[in-house]
């Protein structure tokens, strides 16, 4: 079900008695989740509501057959219980006794169940292809909250502010969005601030959004820098910071191959159809990041980092002219020239991808990130090497903080 006809059907006080809500868009989750909450009213309290995660997920069937006392209805929210996560990730043991117990029952149970109960899965990490997933999504309601695309954000935006009765045309709409990021808890925010300011049959302006968004909102993150070709303006402004989290550096993470190449490889021009494009098929297929290839079946770049492969103790990477230059890359082939290691710039065909012993990531915010899987191709993210760049990656950071 779409993130807009679950919100429909919450708002006419339509209740199904299974769901699972998953995504990165926490806030909109937590948006419809409170929906679901707010629909039960008063029965909300008592025993009549019942948190669960992963230390008493066993409880889930028991507390499901449980009867409702003193109310109507009986709201179950089953928190990270871990469940969902891909076979490699989850716990074995009691947690696959558990996953297998719950299907089945899901399977024979869920349709004849008293519409009393409603039972609401929320998690982070879900694998598409457990059988988990396939009986709920068969006996219920399955919800992914993806990042929204920008018209998405544009007309939730403008529907808020058309509750308050308050006007913003597009293009101020648009330089909002440009300020603020995507985050929709962030927006939300920041929109509230504006429309107070403006108050009632106002109209939100861009020298609003200068004083009271960008002027004021320091936070924890990263800054972005934007130049406007057309109006000689450099723009600087916050945004949440997304690092790799620990497992992923031991793990590794999963790549896609992309075709297509940015116009201007060399500057770092949005063209949002194309970042719209690639991010759609990296969340398509759960993948972290695209390996991009050009006309000629090139590896360039990765959608949002720099690529680099191993082999036989050296570096390879594309020429810096296909490429976006990043300064972590910069950074990258100096430490490996200062130690002695080859670092060879040149076009590698993405058929010959196999040959390499090695891939990772690098940017600001990953440093180096072992990849690996590229498609259904495997790499092993223990390579000494590649450890070894690690290692000696994180000494260059920690010297510079010194």
């Amino acid at each position: 079900m779409t993130i807009d006809n679950l919100e429909k059907e919450l708002k006419l006080g339509q209740l199904h008695s299974l769901y699972l809500l998953y995504g990165e868009e926490l806030y909109l989750l937590e948006s419809n989740l409170k929906r679901i909450k707010n629909l039960f009213g008063e029965c909300i309290k008592g025993i009549n509501f019942i948190m669960i995660d992963e230390q008493n997920v066993s409880e889930i069937i028991s507390d499901i057959e449980t009867p409702s006392f003193g109310y109507e209805k009986k709201l179950i929210i089953a928190r990270n219980t871990g469940l969902f996560k891909k076979e490699g990730k989850r716990k074995t043991g009691d947690t696959t006794k558990i996953k297998d117990k719950l299907s089945k029952y899901i399977e024979e149970n869920m349709k004849i169940i008293d519409e009393s109960v409603v039972l609401v899965f929320v998690e982070e990490e879900v694998d598409i292809k457990s059988a988990l997933y396939s009986a709920i999504d068969k006996n219920g309601i399955v919800c992914k909250f993806d990042f929204q695309k920008a018209n998405q954000i544009e007309q939730r935006i403008k529907t808020i502010c058309n509750g308050y009765k308050v006007n913003i045309d597009a293009q101020t709409l648009r330089y909002f969005i440009e300020c603020c990021g995507t985050n929709m808890q962030d927006l939300i925010n920041e929109i509230r601030k504006l429309i107070e300011y403006a108050g009632e049959n106002g109209t939100i302006k861009k020298e609003d959004i200068d004083k009271l968004v960008k002027a004021n909102d320091s936070k924890i993150g990263n800054i972005k820098l934007t130049y406007n070709t057309t109006s000689k303006e450099l723009r600087g402004f916050f945004i949440n910071h997304s690092y790799p989290t620990e497992e992923m550096y031991k793990n590794g993470v999963s790549t896609i191959i992309y075709f297509g190449e940015r116009e201007n490889p060399n500057a770092k021009v949005i063209n949002q159809n194309f970042r719209e494009a690639v991010n759609n098929e990296i969340k398509k297929k759960e993948a972290y990041e695209a390996i991009l290839i050009d006309r000629n079946g090139f590896i360039t770049e990765g959608s949002r980092s720099n690529i680099f492969m191993i082999r036989d103790r050296k570096l390879y990477t594309s020429k810096v002219e296909a490429v976006l230059p990043g300064v972590t890359r910069t950074e990258i082939i100096k430490m490996a020239k200062n130690n002695g290691i080859e670092v060879i710039e040149g076009n590698v065909n993405y058929k010959n991808i196999k040959m390499f012993e090695g891939l990772f990531i690098s940017g600001t915010s990953p440093k180096i990130l072992p990849i690996c899987k590229v498609d259904d191709v495997e790499f092993d993210v223990n390579n000494e090497f590649l450890r070894e760049l690690m290692r000696k990656f994180d000494e260059v950071i920690e010297n510079y903080s010194k």
